[in-house]
């Protein structure tokens, strides 16, 4: 096919119209590619565009979970700690539950050798009674035998002081019982107080009670010596007692005159039963409590007949010497004010809405003075309340700690105050 006379007959006008027309076409096709492949571009470049917004929210996202991530290990960290802290704390909680069964059995044992004691005690007081009835019966006949016979006089007077004797052996034996009885009494309550407190430590593991303390050592007269008179010795003298005697006030030492009486209450482990004791052997001040030393120590413990090892565990004498500074330094605040409610810190009856009842039965839980119920959580009293029945369920005990924490720091006109504004030791808004 010949090619180069293609043109040769494209040479009139309608000749050139088909090439013009051809010639638009092609380029209305070159445009309407050109539209169509714009349009084309714009979507892709809008969904490039859209696919970068998702890229973005994606790496938003991976970085929140790498954060909350970084948490979770940060609180597992925390969790494993507690753990760790509980499991020690629980060790502690069972080896102080060893010590007070150990103890309670201690307790249990001297309960049962009083109780022995005092069966021995009543056959005696049988035995006297019996005597006594025969010596009565015998008293009887020799007054009538006086009335005929003048020489039954020396008789009857032997007899009457035979009886005598023996009456004063009964009040002396009476006297031994009632004190075996206090005794008893007071061991009974050391009992249930312990008994409370493990049963209190196996409900509430978060609750630690106190560690006991290893047996004092020797060691100088005076823990704090800082106080004016204190001293310190190389040995501490040894200060011999009568084991048979059960009071020894002649041994002890005690003032014939007491200038002034400290508050002993105050020293924890101390409360008014053994205030009355110690003041019965000499003890009222603190600066003579912090002056003990070992042999001391022995012989107050064996004095007032208390738990052996007991004074140091409870740490009376370091407890004493700090007080004994602070009245040095401040005298005005060791004495009772007159704005106060009760001197006594163990008068649970100044906090509104206690009443003599529930007041035993916080003690009996262990709560003994204004800082242990001030120190105390609404929800552990509340539980006290509601295991001692329905009588006790009404009571709200929400405000008790604030107006314990008020009268142990001694600010009694705010508490006051804020006691006229509750209702039956509520407030307000919660009847």
């Amino acid at each position: 096919m010949d090619l180069s006379k293609l043109f040769d007959q494209f040479n009139t006008q309608d000749s050139y119209a088909i090439l013009f027309i051809i010639l638009i076409a092609f380029l209305f096709g070159l445009l309407l590619g050109y539209i169509l492949r714009s349009r084309r571009v714009m979507q892709l470049r809008r969904e490039l565009k859209e696919k970068k917004k998702e890229i973005n929210n994606l790496q938003a996202q991976i970085e929140a979970q790498e954060e909350q991530l970084g948490l979770k290990e940060a609180d597992l960290k925390k969790a494993e700690f507690a753990l760790r802290e509980a499991e020690a704390r629980a060790e502690r909680i069972e080896e102080e539950k060893g010590a007070l069964h150990r103890e309670i059995f201690n307790l249990n044992r001297q309960i049962d050798e009083l109780k022995t004691a005092k069966t021995a005690q009543e056959a005696t007081i049988e035995e006297l009674n019996t005597a006594i009835a025969g010596l009565q019966s015998r008293n009887e006949q020799l007054t009538e035998t006086l009335e005929t016979e003048d020489d039954g006089a020396d008789g009857l007077a032997q007899m009457q002081s035979t009886y005598n004797a023996t009456r004063q052996r009964l009040e002396a034996v009476e006297d031994r019982l009632e004190l075996l009885a206090g005794e008893n009494a007071h061991l009974r309550e050391e009992l249930e107080g312990l008994k409370n407190k493990a049963l209190y430590a196996a409900a509430a593991p978060t609750v630690v009670p106190p560690r006991e303390e290893p047996p004092a050592v020797p060691r100088s007269l005076h823990p704090e010596p800082g106080l004016p008179d204190a001293s310190v010795v190389e040995e501490e003298p040894v200060v011999i007692t009568n084991p048979d005697k059960p009071f020894l006030q002649d041994k002890i030492g005690a003032a014939a005159e007491v200038p002034e009486k400290d508050d002993l209450t105050l020293i924890d482990g101390i409360g008014p039963f053994l205030e009355k004791k110690l003041n019965e052997i000499g003890v009222f001040t603190y600066d003579e409590i912090s002056s003990w030393d070992t042999a001391r120590t022995r012989e107050v413990t064996h004095a007032i007949q208390y738990f052996e090892g007991r004074i140091e565990r409870d740490k009376w004498v370091e407890q004493a010497a700090r007080l004994a500074l602070k009245k040095h330094e401040n005298p005005e605040a060791f004495k009772g004010r007159p704005d106060a409610l009760s001197n006594d810190p163990e008068d649970l009856k100044v906090v509104e809405g206690i009443g003599p009842k529930i007041e035993e039965l916080l003690k009996t839980a262990g709560i003994n003075n204004w800082k242990a119920l001030a120190n105390a959580d609404a929800g552990l009293l509340r539980d006290i309340l509601e295991a001692a029945g329905p009588t006790y369920r009404i009571h709200d005990p929400s405000t008790w700690p604030a107006q314990a924490r008020l009268a142990a720091n001694g600010e009694w006109g705010v508490l006051k105050e804020y006691q006229a504004e509750l209702h039956g030791g509520r407030e307000p808004d919660r009847e």
